[in-house]
């Protein structure tokens, strides 16, 4: 080959790349032009990448579906690592987009482009005799939105405001631009006016009796906005439900008094001033937290390990504020994830 045609072919391969970079460029921006616009709620982590420069790495709700969020579309031949799935989703009243359930199809409404990060429910279930589990892991899953770049030295700064491991949590909404196929592009966020703790202050010897095997666990929510926020709040905590997350089963949900006590609570406004807290104390060994399963009564500490819960506030938002009001994850004995 003569070096006029080498240079020729270098010529052409480097335009290939250009036009290639170039027509990525260009999807990105018709999709953050023309696609649907959705908020979602999150937080962020590991603020810095020495190596692209500052960015926030983000965590959704939904990045890790239980069985029950999972259509049997699905449960029926598994999941392999990198095959894409969709969720569907719901705007609430507040204009924030809540996960529904993960589809192997495109569902009807607004959905997201997902792709598994490990087969699920376990390597090699397709083919296999052995049964489904009946609590299987989550399925973990990837958007494309994980990751947020900002300006260098914002990395830091943003992640004081969302606040410590065991301090204050303070959620991000994430606005999005989501394309007809599902696939979605982060063009900004805005800070929840809600901060929230979840503490275990005082967890089970491992050796205490069933009654006695629950901790006690306090739920603090702060206003971090500069007005003030009235919440509604029954007693008994019963403002609040428990969800089922990670290997917990769908049946792991229901309570066996729980629901019975909390329909007779009335719900009293409480209005919280600027920088001002709400704090919920629970005590998991009280019989309105024990669980009905398969027609037995379970205590909670009593559960496997790996069954985790949050609580999340369940009584309509006051206007204005955008974020669910979620605890961190836990198990009942006295673990905080």
């Amino acid at each position: 080959m003569s070096s006029a045609a080498r240079r020729w072919l270098v010529v052409l391969a480097v335009a290939f790349q250009v036009a290639a970079v170039a027509a990525i460029a260009v999807h990105k921006e018709l999709v953050l032009h023309s696609g649907r616009k959705l908020m979602v709620q999150t937080a962020p982590v590991d603020p810095r990448d020495i190596f692209r420069g500052d960015y926030v790495r983000l965590n959704y709700l939904f990045s890790s579906l239980p069985l029950a969020r999972i259509d049997a579309s699905l449960t029926r031949s598994g999941v392999r690592k990198g095959q894409a799935v969709y969720l569907g989703m719901q705007v609430d009243g507040q204009g924030v987009a809540r996960a529904g359930k993960v589809y192997a199809e495109p569902p009807a409404g607004v959905f997201l482009l997902g792709r598994a990060t490990d087969d699920w429910p376990f390597r090699g279930f397709q083919g296999s005799s052995r049964p489904f589990p009946e609590s299987p892991a989550p399925l973990q899953l990837r958007y494309g939105i994980e990751q947020y770049y900002l300006q260098q030295g914002r990395g830091h700064e943003l992640e004081r405001l969302r606040g410590g491991r065991s301090d204050f949590q303070r959620p991000m909404l994430i606005r999005l631009a989501v394309a007809d196929d599902g696939e979605a592009l982060i063009r900004d966020y805005a800070w929840s006016r809600l901060g929230v703790k979840t503490e275990i202050v005082h967890s089970p010897p491992r050796d205490a009796p069933p009654e006695q095997s629950g901790a006690r666990l306090r739920l603090t929510v702060r206003n971090l906005s500069a007005a003030p926020l009235t919440l509604t709040m029954r007693p008994d905590a019963c403002s609040f439900e428990m969800v089922p997350v990670g290997w917990a089963p769908p049946d792991a949900a229901p309570l066996a008094q729980r629901e019975t006590l909390c329909a007779a609570q009335t719900g009293e406004p409480r209005v919280l001033a600027p920088s001002q807290d709400l704090v919920v104390d629970i005590d998991f060994n009280a019989p309105q937290w024990r669980l009905l399963r398969q027609g037995k009564t379970v205590p909670l500490g009593k559960l496997p390990s790996n069954y985790r819960y949050r609580l999340i506030y369940r009584e309509p938002l006051p206007q204005g504020l955008k974020t669910r009001i979620a605890s961190r994850a836990f198990h009942a004995r006295g673990n905080v994830d």
